[in-house]
């Protein structure tokens, strides 16, 4: 990755962490790799790498545009493996959702169109409930999706994740979704608004 120069080496985590390396003390934080799987941590960037696929992960990401993973993806493929065939590319934004009681919750259940009262009442459940969802739809080119999940024992917190996932054409193309991001992570953005979610960085 530093050889073939994929890292952007001038850009955080990987500055410092390349410029305080050594022979006894390698860049990365972190670094896992078998037959199958090879990760590689960054601090907050983090690389997999498998057989049959590629994630990159800014744990710190705020604006995609500013990001050193959209480079480090576009130099991987558009440059050292631009004919590596392949079939779907992704872009996935998440987030925490926190709660202040459990009447938010329900009112953003029922924004979702899940209604736990009517479940309730078909069911004759009398506690409370909580939901799970995963929503498709069309988006662009490709599918978008939302999927709330319940991080367990964790009372009024939901993790939130939104997935658009497109077919993959030629490394052009590919090229120029992952210069969209920005333009995806505002229909992510505009999405919470209408959820009615308070986005705090």
């Amino acid at each position: 990755m530093i050889n073939n120069q994929v890292i952007p080496i001038n850009k955080e985590p990987f500055k410092t962490l390349i410029r305080n390396s050594s022979k006894d003390k390698p860049p990365f934080t972190q670094y896992l790799s078998t037959p199958v799987v090879t990760q590689l941590d960054y601090n907050w960037i983090s690389i997999i790498v498998q057989e049959s696929r590629f994630q990159i992960t800014d744990n710190k990401l705020s604006i995609p545009s500013k990001s050193p993973i959209i480079s480090v993806t576009k130099k991987y493929f558009g440059q050292h493996l631009r004919y590596t065939p392949f079939q779907i590319g992704g872009l996935n934004f998440n987030g925490t959702l926190k709660f202040r009681n459990k009447k938010d919750e329900i009112n953003f259940d029922t924004i979702l169109g899940l209604n736990s009262e009517k479940f309730k009442s078909n069911f004759n459940i009398k506690d409370q409930i909580q939901f799970e969802s995963k929503i498709s739809f069309p988006l662009d080119i490709g599918m978008g999706q939302i999927n709330v999940s319940n991080p367990k024992k964790m009372q009024n917190i939901r993790n939130l994740n939104f997935n658009f996932e497109f077919s993959y054409e030629d490394i052009d193309s590919f090229m120029m979704k992952l210069d969209e991001a920005e333009r995806f992570f505002d229909f992510f953005k505009e999405m919470l608004v209408k959820l009615k979610v308070t986005i705090i960085k």
